[in-house]
């Protein structure tokens, strides 16, 4: 599927994926549009994704999740289609994701699964919500060259790398969603750690 234009928009489910829910290996590209306001009765109010997902321009933005008194992931949640193997790849080259709605857990743009790979660059944006970029502790970002304007913020993980083989110049680009932390280079990766004192 290829989106190039237009807008979805308030699209609702009992269960996942409000606007998208792409399954068995399929592929999403989103070009330029908009993907917006879904909401979920579990997970990822815009995009629930069992497989590709490409994104160079257009915008995410304002999905809510939830279960019960529960939410969690609420724009976009990527994760291994176990029952079929499927290897789940984000690819951000533009655009923006952004805004965060969740009654509890994490949301923003969530990737939990090692099995996931992410890769970023070019003028891509993640920022805007009280929660955005979650990668779990045994994953790493694959950065390619950032341009003018990209901007990623990071929440988790804390004190762990997220991303490798970095130039230094790369923290730039890069923040902590909590002001009590900051990204850090060292030895060609980034790091979310607090402050030293």
């Amino acid at each position: 599927v290829t989106v190039d234009g237009g807008i979805i928009d308030g699209n609702q489910s009992t269960d996942h994926g409000g606007n998208v829910y792409i399954v068995n290996g399929a592929t999403l590209t989103l070009n330029s549009g908009k993907i917006i306001n879904g909401v979920a009765g579990n997970t990822a109010g815009n995009i629930y994704v069992f497989g590709n997902f490409t994104m160079n321009g257009g915008e995410v933005y304002g999905g809510s999740a939830k279960t019960g008194s529960e939410g969690s992931f609420a724009n976009i949640y990527m994760v291994q289609d176990i029952s079929g193997g499927n290897q789940v790849n984000f690819t951000m080259t533009g655009g923006k994701i952004s805004g965060y709605v969740s009654v509890f857990n994490y949301g923003g743009t969530a990737f939990n699964r090692k099995t996931a790979v992410l890769n970023i660059s070019g003028s891509a944006q993640i920022t805007g919500g009280t929660t955005n970029l979650t990668i779990s502790n045994d994953q790493l970002l694959t950065l390619g060259e950032l341009t003018e304007g990209a901007m990623i913020s990071i929440t988790q993980p804390v004190d762990n790398a997220f991303a490798e083989n970095v130039a230094d110049s790369s923290v730039e680009q890069f923040f902590a969603s909590d002001s009590g932390y900051d990204v850090v280079w060292e030895n060609e990766k980034l790091y979310l750690r607090e402050p030293a004192p």
